[in-house]
C-alpha cells in the first residue's frame, strides 16, 4: 500500500471479494471519444503559483460559491428566509 500514490495513471489495486489477495491491475487503453472529458489537476503548477512555461499565474477562487455548490446550497432570495 505504500506505493499507492505512486500509481501511475490506468493502475489499480484490486480487493474484496473479485480477488484473495490485493492484485496490481491495469487498465485497458481507452480512444479518446469515450475519456472523460477532464484532464488530470496540474498540481504543481497550482502549487507554485506558476504556469508549465513558469509565467506566474493568478488564480482567483470563490470559495464560498465552491462551498455552497458542495452543500447543494442554493442562493436565491426565496431560500434566504430559512
Amino acid at each position: 500500500m505504500r506505493d499507492l500514490p505512486g500509481l501511475p495513471s490506468r493502475n489499480a489495486f484490486l480487493l474484496g471479494w473479485a480477488s484473495e489477495l490485493p492484485v496490481l491491475v491495469e487498465m485497458n487503453h481507452l480512444p479518446e471519444g469515450h475519456r472523460p472529458k477532464s484532464n488530470d489537476p496540474d498540481y504543481w503548477d497550482v502549487w507554485t503559483g506558476k504556469n508549465s512555461k513558469g509565467e506566474e499565474i493568478q488564480r482567483d477562487v470563490d470559495w464560498k460559491q465552491i462551498t455552497d455548490d458542495w452543500q447543494q446550497l442554493v442562493n436565491n432570495v426565496e431560500n434566504d428566509d430559512y
